[in-house]
């Protein structure tokens, strides 16, 4: 059994890596099953046979399906398993979480550019000339959609945590400093905001508006 781990903030770029295992085991004629879609654990997928034995890519997206009993019965099964497996998180694993997975033959990290998270940390009201200079800088590395999906989850999260903070599923450090950000909006500017980004979003997936442009008016007049 060969085992992959895809992990990182870049949702977007390690779910297309994704979709490249899946393309390929699916051209040699694998059976792709992700641990999701069925009742099953992973082990009981990795180890059920089909009525076709061929080989198979089981996908796993819970780190939490991993117990010590689970990750000890795949080592020592390892080498006569006929599937393969990818582990995808949508965060970044630290190497004590890591240790707890099957160990990994191949380990790729999705992550953002530094300069995108400096660029949502300055989306404060009355910085909006600092903010337009940041996102044109972010847009030479990233493409305008990639960066709108940061920003719409930023002021989520940034409402969320008024509305909601015990409820949130991160660190407590990582709530604070949302909370930090939001304090310095009203709630019901905040709420404003996310709905205008999601007319952004239907606007420009329906072609009646362009990404980049969408972007610059909403930070020009929102921030100003």
């Amino acid at each position: 059994m060969k085992i992959i781990l895809l992990h990182g903030d870049h949702e977007v770029k390690a779910r297309d890596r994704l979709i490249q295992f899946i393309e390929v085991a699916k051209s040699r004629g694998w059976e792709v099953i992700n641990t999701s879609d069925t009742d099953q654990n992973v082990t009981e997928v990795i180890s059920a046979q089909g009525l076709f034995a061929k080989e198979k890519l089981v996908i796993s997206e819970d780190v939490k399906e991993f117990t010590k009993k689970r990750t000890e019965w795949i080592e020592r099964k390892r080498k006569e398993l006929g599937s393969n497996l990818v582990i995808i998180h949508k965060r970044i694993l630290n190497k004590t979480a890591i240790k707890k997975l099957p160990k990994p033959d191949k380990i790729e990290e999705f992550v953002y550019p530094k300069e995108i998270w400096v660029f949502i940390d300055s989306l404060i009201p009355g910085n909006a000339r600092n903010s337009l200079n940041l996102l044109a800088s972010v847009m030479e590395k990233e493409p305008p959609e990639i960066v709108f999906a940061v920003i719409a989850k930023h002021f989520r999260d940034m409402y969320w945590s008024k509305k909601d903070f015990s409820g949130m599923p991160y660190p407590g450090w990582r709530k604070s400093k949302i909370k930090a950000k939001a304090n310095k909006f009203e709630d019901d500017q905040l709420f404003g905001m996310f709905q205008m980004l999601a007319d952004i979003d239907l606007k420009t997936k329906t072609s009646k508006a362009e990404m980049k442009a969408e972007l610059e008016f909403f930070i020009a007049t929102e921030l100003k």
